[in-house]
């Protein structure tokens, strides 16, 4: 592989990873704990106070959204990768 490879591939990695924290972030925002995104400079809390964190209906429909979703991206990437015959 070459340098073109590995910055695709840390590039990759920088979108995955940033998804998986906006991801959190938003199912930290249905709880009513909420989040505080500038704790250190502000005491703001964003909250939509959907359903608490133990709520096991919440949390079961959050990882069939999940399931889904990972169904839905793997299949996205064969079709991808068919399409750049990898």
């Amino acid at each position: 592989m070459g340098v073109g490879s590995a910055i695709a591939l840390g590039g990759f990695g920088f979108v995955v990873g940033a998804i998986i924290v906006i991801g959190h972030l938003l199912a930290d925002v249905l709880t009513p704990m909420g989040i505080r995104p500038f704790e250190p400079l502000r005491d703001d809390t964003y909250t939509l106070d959907v359903a608490k964190a133990a709520n096991p209906l919440a949390n079961y429909a959050l990882l069939a959204l999940g399931a889904v979703t990972s169904v839905i991206a793997f299949l996205a990437g064969s079709v991808v990768a068919g399409a750049l015959g990898v």
